[in-house]
């Protein structure tokens, strides 16, 4: 899964100092740290745009979401968040 971020307000002269991606479950507890083992992310301080990929297997089956996007430029503090719910895998059955 890939999600980006843009900061349509930024610039040379008004960078963010800080950004960064969240992967919760709907009760709002962390899943995992985001790190290069089952992510990655795209991003420069002074940051137009931010991208998240996750890898295969990082998502668990029939699980409801929370990613979050934060950026802090000074004392501001500015949160995006997608909401998402995976599905399970076809199984066997009778139609």
């Amino acid at each position: 899964m890939t999600l980006r971020g843009s900061c349509t307000n930024c610039g040379a002269s008004s960078p963010l100092s800080s950004q960064g991606w969240k992967l919760l479950y709907e009760n709002e507890t962390e899943v995992r740290n985001l790190s290069r083992n089952n992510s990655v992310v795209s991003s420069v301080l002074g940051w137009t745009s931010i991208s998240l990929v996750l890898k295969d297997r990082v998502l668990e089956e029939d699980t409801k979401y929370i990613v979050q996007l934060t950026g802090k430029r000074g004392s501001q503090e500015s949160i995006a968040e997608y909401r998402l719910t995976t599905t399970s895998v076809p199984k066997l059955g009778n139609c």
